[in-house]
């Protein structure tokens, strides 16, 4: 099953804590207070001693022990399943910053509905989820505390519409040796189904475009096998491949899911794993965060050509800027990498460079799930991808990226 490489939340009008205590008993908590104080505690071992990316969130300004002191306080403002999905909301994007590096963020309804309801017992592909689907407190939490109200249920529907309708693709000529695409995301919509991209392959493959420029900012990832599919193996000749560097730390958190990356089975790329002893020179990597890892892993990923109709021997251009994230950050780093396209605008917002797709970690008496990275990825000069990003060749401001691009296009011909 292809995870989602994005996370999806949504904060409501109202705040969460705005509104007066709920009654100090438990006849109206959906669990327990002291059953919600052990999820507590152990989200916060989780953060201590398995989130790969902590020491990131701390060097960018989050203070770990306030956040946590203050928030227990609030725990008794909690009701319904509901409260608790916002309140991790809030306090993940409050340990990250709002970045969310390596993917740490609830599961709302929707992801629940799209990567959990949807794993097969029978699918050895899901086996590492299996637990999670396994699990009726989990089941409870979204089916029963979440799909069952009205209000949350209308809110979901509303902020799916508006996704979905400013979702736009765009494909047009700009000049008449340029054909622009604009790629909002790495998913289908009510608006654009992927297969009508063959249609547009043709007519870039009958015009005979000298450059493909492919807008990727804002585009906040989705299905990496989407721009493998119609991008990449359509138009390269002989596999390329992209490599990382991945640390990793043993811990009850993580540990299940290790076998599951060992295999190196990603569905969308062939991964070649091996443990590494000892680091080559990298210029950017943090020496001392590297030290805190046990493990380390070198990777390659491949992408085989296939045969298509799709023909192109242009040059391939790529706009980014800090919103790019997840599945449109790994297509950065993949044309980078291999130079199949040059990138043009700013950083990507990282967390591309994935090992393994993003795992959950289950609360054990609520059943919610909190979503992240296992691993902490390297970029080939050593930085962290998921607080730095993938860099351009050709840096620019994002709301000038295609016209620095064009520019650049101008002097080249």
């Amino acid at each position: 099953m292809i995870k989602k490489y994005f996370v999806l939340f949504f904060v409501f009008s109202i705040s969460l804590f705005s509104c007066s205590n709920y009654s100090k008993g438990d006849k109206e908590r959906f669990i327990p207070l002291k059953e919600m104080k052990t999820d507590y505690e152990y989200f916060w071992d989780f953060i201590e001693k398995g989130y790969p990316n902590k020491n990131t969130c701390i060097r960018n300004g989050a203070d770990l022990k306030s956040i946590k002191k203050y928030y227990a306080e609030k725990l008794k403002n909690l009701k319904t399943e509901i409260d608790y999905m916002k309140f991790y909301g809030i306090i993940c994007s409050g340990i990250t910053d709002k970045h969310f590096f390596g993917h740490l963020g609830i599961v709302d309804y929707g992801s629940y509905k799209n990567d959990i309801e949807t794993i097969s017992l029978e699918n050895k592909r899901d086996e590492d989820f299996h637990y999670i689907k396994k699990d009726k407190r989990v089941e409870a939490f979204y089916t029963k505390g979440l799909g069952s109200n009205a209000e949350y249920m209308t809110a979901v529907q509303r902020y799916e519409k508006q996704k979905k309708d400013i979702a736009k693709f765009v494909f047009k000529k700009i000049k008449d040796d340029i054909f622009y695409i604009k790629i909002p995301a790495f998913l289908p919509t009510e608006n654009f189904d992927w297969n009508d991209f063959e249609k547009y392959q043709k007519e870039i493959t009958k015009n005979k475009y000298k450059h493909l420029i492919i807008d990727l900012r804002d585009n906040g990832g989705g299905y990496t096998f989407l721009w493998k599919k119609f991008l990449v193996s359509p138009l390269i000749k002989e596999a390329k491949t992209f490599k990382m560097i991945a640390f990793y730390n043993p811990s009850e958190f993580s540990d299940r899911y290790l076998p599951f990356f060992l295999k190196g089975d990603r569905w969308t790329f062939p991964a070649k794993i091996s443990k590494r002893k000892n680091l080559p020179h990298l210029e950017n990597l943090n020496k001392e965060e590297a030290a805190s890892f046990k493990e380390a892993y070198d990777l390659e990923y491949t992408v085989e050509p296939e045969r298509s109709d799709f023909q192109f021997d242009g040059k391939i251009w790529v706009l980014v800027n800090r919103k790019c994230y997840s599945a449109s950050d790994a297509f950065a780093a993949f044309c980078k990498q291999t130079g199949f396209a040059s990138l043009v605008g700013e950083n990507t917002g990282g967390s591309g460079l994935l090992p393994i797709h993003p795992v959950y970690l289950k609360f054990p008496k609520s059943g919610m799930l909190i979503k992240y990275d296992m691993f902490y990825t390297l970029n080939p000069d050593g930085s962290n991808n998921a607080e730095t990003g993938t860099a351009p060749d050709y840096p620019a401001k994002q709301k000038y990226a295609l016209e620095t691009c064009l520019e650049i296009i101008e002097k080249t011909n």
